[in-house]
């Protein structure tokens, strides 16, 4: 005798990781509204409060407050012990104003940006224009005419670009050189302080417009530079580049259109002595561009911001090559961050 089985239909692929990935908006927003309320800096000056006493400083609706704290406890920045929310030590050493690696003021200015000019990523896509005028102008015109708003950015820059400055420390031979001059100390992190700060036989400094000559200076003396560092005035987009043994571009380089990438490159090679190198730091796309999420995904930004585009390490060793360097490599940093080095 035969018997009929009913077999349960095989499961088919999860949805779960997809609907999670569009809904990447409601944890980012969530996030962003805690910086944009100061909760992170009013539990470091305040301590472990209740979810009435948070409610009360932060100026909060009691509909909502609660899942809004949380979520965040879910989320892994706050901590809820006998109903009284602290930092998490990842959010005490990230969203806090004194702390080092304070990167809350750059997910702030860009997060804020960024919900402006990411809705409009369809035309963009459609069009191949840069989605400006949605997002209320440009970031870095606007950015550069606010002298506070652009100190604070570069400050928040040192942060990000912090275990990525420590590794290019370690990982190029700064002996062999005298000198060494970044280019773009908005965007880039300043490097060239910690580099003096490790390497006293180092001097240089940095070269941008004018307006970021009190913000070099001040992190330079917030971290105890000796003098042989100096601002440089002058437009990295436009202007010759100062001449030094080592030149250092940082985050600016996906900002250029292609052509503005060469020229930048051209006028590198010329500023630098024989023996010279050029060191360009930014998040790499990987040459297979399967991987690499985090920089395509800035290359999209790039795409609403400006005319710009991430690239390739081995696209950007073709670009060094054309211009005349002799020898390049590719070497990874921290996180998404990897340097390509051009030798003369």
């Amino acid at each position: 005798m035969t018997q009929n089985i009913s077999r349960q239909p095989s499961a088919g692929p999860s949805a779960t990781a997809l609907l999670r990935l569009g809904q990447g908006l409601w944890p980012a927003k969530v996030l962003l509204s805690a910086l944009e309320l100061e909760l992170f800096h009013v539990l470091a000056r305040e301590g472990p409060l209740s979810a009435e006493a948070l409610r009360t400083q932060l100026n909060l609706h009691p509909r909502g407050a609660r899942d809004f704290f949380d979520t965040l406890v879910a989320l892994n920045v706050l901590e809820r012990e006998n109903d009284r929310y602290a930092l998490t030590p990842i959010a005490a050493a990230c969203f806090v104003d004194a702390a080092p690696a304070n990167v809350g003021e750059w997910l702030r200015q860009v997060g804020d940006y960024s919900f402006r000019s990411w809705p409009q990523l369809t035309t963009a896509l459609r069009t191949g224009q840069p989605q400006i005028a949605a997002a209320g102008g440009d970031f870095f015109v606007q950015l550069y005419e606010n002298p506070e708003q652009l100190r604070r950015y570069a400050l928040s820059m040192t942060a990000i670009t912090r275990e990525a400055t420590g590794m290019l420390v370690q990982r190029f031979p700064w002996q062999r050189y005298r000198t060494v001059i970044d280019v773009g100390t908005g965007q880039n992190g300043m490097p060239t302080v910690p580099l003096a700060q490790a390497y006293p036989h180092l001097s240089g400094g940095s070269f941008d417009q004018p307006v970021c000559a009190a913000v070099y200076a001040e992190y330079a003396a917030a971290q105890g530079g000796r003098g042989q560092l100096r601002f440089i005035a002058g437009d990295p987009r436009r202007d010759p580049l100062p001449s030094a043994d080592v030149l250092l571009v940082g985050q600016l380089m996906h900002w250029l259109t292609q052509e503005e990438k060469q020229d930048l490159i051209a006028r590198a090679y010329a500023a630098l002595p024989a023996e010279g190198a050029l060191i360009i730091v930014d998040t790499l796309i990987d040459d297979d561009r399967r991987t690499a999420a985090i920089a395509l995904q800035i290359s999209l930004a790039a795409l609403l911001q400006s005319s710009g585009a991430c690239f390739t390490g081995a696209e950007c060793c073709a670009w060094l090559r054309q211009a005349g360097f002799r020898e390049t490599h590719v070497t990874p940093l921290a996180g998404s961050f990897a340097m390509v080095v051009g030798l003369k």
